[in-house]
């Protein structure tokens, strides 16, 4: 069995483990052999941080960039931070430097997702310019197809000012650089119809969900992966909605690379925790 530091010491106030664990943490118990007793005492309304370090390698606190998440979605959602989004200060697209050519091939992250998700392929001339009524898209968001790249958006899953949000406007610049060109993960952003882009703007999924019938769940899973492998927060309304859609979903394993490293460790006011009832 493992133990995860961080979770060994039974916090003041807390006797005997009388906390329950919800089921979300006592299978992650089960699947990946942890003793039940070592995190018992840190259940409760510490649910999101048992997850996210059940989900650690045993004696780290930290999730670590380049390391591989695995569990249901059930779980990863079960996981997510849960934190108020105040007032949108500060922000500007300007924060998040977009459409950079990384690889400095000659295909900036617009090309290169047109590139990738094309059903035909488009006509290109010189190093990456894109011929125009060339190439096809489907847009999954609404069930459409694109004959022209002026008519395709390229979409970041969370959107920019969502993920200003939910914790990017703590990151450094070349963070949220990373972010805004994520092509490691192919959920990360993905070639749309410009119609439902510009319907979603900002929006998370309390408030925008596409509108094509088979679309909720592939959209909810993508938007979680975004929001794990960013170590994003959710807020109340935005998680109560994730966990209201996926019910209706299957419960397919996940897989997630982690792009950004995070500490994850209890509040050092242990004294002060009580389980909830």
């Amino acid at each position: 069995m493992r133990h995860h530091r961080g979770l060994t010491d039974t916090p003041e106030g807390v006797k005997g483990g009388a906390a329950q664990l919800p089921e979300s943490v006592l299978a992650l118990c089960r699947v990946h052999e942890i003793d039940q007793e070592t995190v018992r005492p840190w259940g409760g309304r510490r649910t999101g941080l048992v997850l996210a370090l059940l989900l650690l390698p045993a004696g780290s606190a930290v999730a670590a960039q380049g390391e591989v998440v695995k569990a249901p979605l059930s779980e990863l959602i079960t996981g997510l931070p849960v934190e108020k989004e105040g007032p949108r200060a500060g922000y500007h697209r300007r924060e998040f430097k977009h459409w950079v050519d990384s690889d400095r091939d000659g295909c900036d992250t617009r090309a290169e997702v047109l590139l990738r998700d094309a059903v035909t392929a488009p006509e290109i001339t010189g190093r990456c310019t894109i011929a125009k009524d060339t190439g096809t898209w489907y847009s999954w968001y609404d069930d459409t197809t694109q004959t022209s790249k002026l008519d395709v958006d390229i979409d970041h899953m969370v959107a920019l000012g969502e993920a200003w949000d939910s914790g990017a406007r703590t990151w450094t610049a070349a963070e949220r650089e990373a972010y805004a060109n994520d092509l490691d993960d192919p959920r990360a952003l993905l070639a749309v119809h410009d119609k439902s882009n510009q319907s979603k703007v900002d929006r998370d999924p309390a408030e925008w969900m596409p509108p094509a019938v088979a679309a909720p769940c592939r959209y909810i899973t993508d938007w979680v992966v975004v929001k794990v492998r960013w170590g994003l927060s959710a807020d109340g309304r935005e998680h109560a909605a994730i966990q209201r859609i996926a019910a209706g979903c299957d419960d397919p394993e996940i897989t997630v690379v982690l792009a950004r490293s995070t500490r994850v460790e209890p509040s050092p006011r242990q004294s002060e925790f009580t389980p909830a009832a």
